[in-house]
């Protein structure tokens, strides 16, 4: 039987941003992204509550987040990481 990820097993901050990143269109506010982890990675409610506030404003601290509004967008670090390697060659 195969046991679900965690925020324990796979790095909080990567599913936000994943999250934020799938939700793309307008930004993502927290309650979408605790629904987007909820659903499709089939985590606990209670574990992506732990989790979420922390890896949000550790990617805010690092540039990987921003947020304007109450919406979270990937940081322009982010998003230039994700442009170099959207280009096809």
């Amino acid at each position: 039987m195969v046991t679900p990820p965690t925020p324990k097993t796979v790095n909080a901050a990567k599913l936000v941003l994943a999250a934020i990143g799938e939700l793309k269109d307008g930004g993502a506010s927290k309650d979408e992204i605790a629904q987007y982890l909820e659903t499709e990675l089939s985590l606990p409610d209670k574990d992506v509550g732990k989790y979420l506030n922390k890896a949000i404003d550790n990617g805010i601290a690092f540039g990987a987040i921003r947020r304007l509004h109450g919406r979270y967008y990937l940081g322009e670090a982010m998003e230039a990481t994700v442009a170099r390697f959207s280009r096809t060659f």
